[in-house]
């Protein structure tokens, strides 16, 4: 990709693909985990489902905007810049992802609640790279709200496809 930090249509439409894409490839890992490992998913599901997204449309918009926003300032406005000053972009994408996928580790002891962490160990990588290639901080907070917004189409569409399968299933 070609290093830009002009805020053109191509680099948007990059960063709303590479949004999209990074969610549908961790809800397929995350949804071969739950074929495989049940029991897993199922307490990271708990632990997820108390995070209260269904109640209201405050948790949302808290989930979809005010924390990806604040989470990118922190992260890579602050913490990925001090430590890419003074190193490489391989370790302050390391430190700064790593430290972002610790601040989302829930309180547990099982494998369920490292879930989260591991992910968002992943998508800080992206994020990271995100910012080191277009070089304004607005691109990675697009993206981490959009990533976060895919959860509502993806599980609408979840749900219809479950639906659909269950009235198949009926007949």
């Amino acid at each position: 990709m070609k290093k830009s930090g002009n805020n053109t249509i191509k680099n948007w439409a990059q960063v709303i693909l590479m949004s999209a894409a990074t969610y549908v490839a961790i809800y397929l890992v995350l949804s071969v985990l739950a074929k495989y490992f049940p029991n897993v998913m199922s307490g990271y599901t708990s632990l997820m489902d108390n995070y209260g997204l269904e109640n209201g449309w405050r948790n949302w918009l808290y989930v979809i905007l005010v924390a990806p926003a604040g989470e990118e300032v922190i992260f890579r406005g602050f913490i990925f810049k001090v430590c890419r000053s003074k190193m490489s972009f391989l370790w302050a994408n390391l430190i700064q992802a790593a430290l972002f996928g610790m601040v989302h580790a829930t309180l547990t002891t099982t494998f369920s609640g490292w879930i989260q962490v591991i992910y968002t160990f992943v998508l800080g990588l992206i994020l990271g790279y995100v910012l080191e290639n277009y070089k304004k901080l607005e691109y990675p907070i697009v993206f981490h709200v959009l990533f976060n917004f895919w959860n509502i189409p993806m599980q609408w569409a979840a749900g219809v496809i479950l639906a659909s399968l269950g009235c198949a299933l009926a007949l």
